[in-house]
């Protein structure tokens, strides 16, 4: 029968010392009978975290291939593999394993290189290391995988190295960073930070990944209002995979190395109207994927077309592929004396991909998942262009021509 317990911490560990009577040793250091010392063993702790991140994934959706890469994988004495039937060009959302330390993932036949690497940040988690197998037998394709940090393998040639370059280790790619998403409004009181909010929460609903919505300095600084939620200069909790963020004066570039790679995705709060060139430059220079926010006034348009310019002349500069999206954000009542939708496409020279409604007597708060009601589509539909999800397709449809050809080619 337990008689005392006793607590106590000594260079850092914790000692509990209980009278009853002995218990078998599980983990359990047992002195002089009726007593018993409890240890927070540091060591052991540390075997089980590097445990837990013990497992491999692979994503394909040929089954041969999928069976051939586990072989290879597990002649490298690595006994956890998770395999994944799915293709991450063609999937809304793949659901990857807490404990996952290495992804392979077959590419198949694609030898876009930008439209890889950004599948490759919106789908795996930044702290464990990639390997891309596919089919194309390209020394220059697979150079180019290599000048970014990640290992190509042709499956016809080269896959019986996959165990040797597992033994010898794989290194996380050391310029790994976040999906980053920019919205940028194009006039004051647009609605941008109300649409970066409810935006990231689509995002972190559908991909289930840690997420950031980081706020520019040059806005109305309004989030905490928004969320309700009292924010400091660090990173602010806020939510399961959703943290917030104030920008301040941080190069965007820093954000990265500062979050300490915590985020799969960031979202880019600011208004452009009142930036300077170099700050345009920045954002344009650390993004993946663009959201031009505009009303249908002529000074948005105006900001926007200027943008659009710089953006183009810097991804010809550059060879730097980033996508854009003009959203047209109806944030108050149409009338007579305001620029139409084709008026806006025609001073652009760009068509606008979504619009989002005026919304008259909103039933629900800022922060509410249903503040747009049945409107709230075009957010998501928006949420899943950013992440390259074809809105075209159903997951019934993917799933549908995944299996035909399957049948086809197997």
């Amino acid at each position: 029968m337990t008689t005392g317990i006793k607590i106590m911490m000594f260079m850092g560990v914790l000692f509990i010392k209980i009278d009853i009577t002995p218990l078998s040793n599980h983990g359990i250091n047992i002195y002089n009978g009726g007593s018993m010392q409890l240890i927070l063993n540091k060591d052991l702790i540390n075997k089980k975290d590097n445990r837990e991140k013990s497992a491999v994934v692979i994503i394909s959706t040929r089954k041969g291939l999928k069976d051939k890469i586990s072989e290879y994988v597990r002649l490298a004495d690595i006994k956890n593999i998770k395999e994944i039937d799915d293709d991450i060009f063609s999937a809304a959302s793949i659901l990857i394993p807490d404990n996952v330390k290495g992804i392979i993932i077959d590419i198949n036949e694609n030898h876009d290189i930008n439209t890889i690497l950004d599948l490759m940040k919106v789908h795996t988690p930044r702290d464990c290391w990639c390997i891309l197998v596919g089919d194309i037998d390209s020394i220059s394709i697979a150079q180019q995988f290599i000048e970014r940090g990640i290992l190509y393998l042709h499956i016809q040639s080269q896959l019986a190295d996959l165990t040797q370059n597992l033994l010898k280790g794989i290194q996380i790619e050391s310029d790994r960073k976040a999906f980053f998403i920019s919205i940028l409004g194009c006039r004051g009181g647009i609605g941008t930070t109300l649409l970066s909010y409810q935006l990231a929460h689509v995002i972190t609903q559908i991909k289930k990944s840690p997420t950031l919505l980081l706020q520019g300095n040059q806005g109305s600084q309004d989030l905490d209002l928004i969320t309700e939620k009292k924010m400091g200069e660090d990173i602010t909790g806020y939510q399961k995979n959703f943290d917030l963020m104030r920008g301040n004066e941080r190069k965007l570039s820093e954000v990265n190395e500062h979050n300490n790679k915590k985020h799969n995705f960031i979202i880019f709060d600011q208004p452009i109207h009142n930036a300077r060139k170099e700050k345009t430059l920045d954002y344009i220079s650390n993004s993946n994927c663009i959201i031009l926010l505009i009303d249908h006034s002529m000074m948005s348009v105006r900001v926007a077309k200027e943008f659009i310019d710089t953006l183009e002349r810097f991804k010809r500069d550059n060879r730097q592929a980033i996508r854009l999206f003009i959203c047209l954000n109806e944030n108050r009542p149409i009338t007579k004396d305001m620029l139409t939708t084709s008026d806006i496409q025609s001073l652009l020279g760009h068509s606008i991909d979504t619009a989002i409604p005026y919304i008259n007597n909103a039933k629900n708060s800022l922060n509410s998942p249903d503040y747009f009601g049945r409107k709230k589509t075009k957010v998501v539909e928006l949420a899943k262009q950013s992440l390259g999800i074809n809105i075209n397709l159903s997951s019934h449809t993917n799933m549908w021509i995944r299996e035909k050809l399957n049948k086809l080619f197997k």
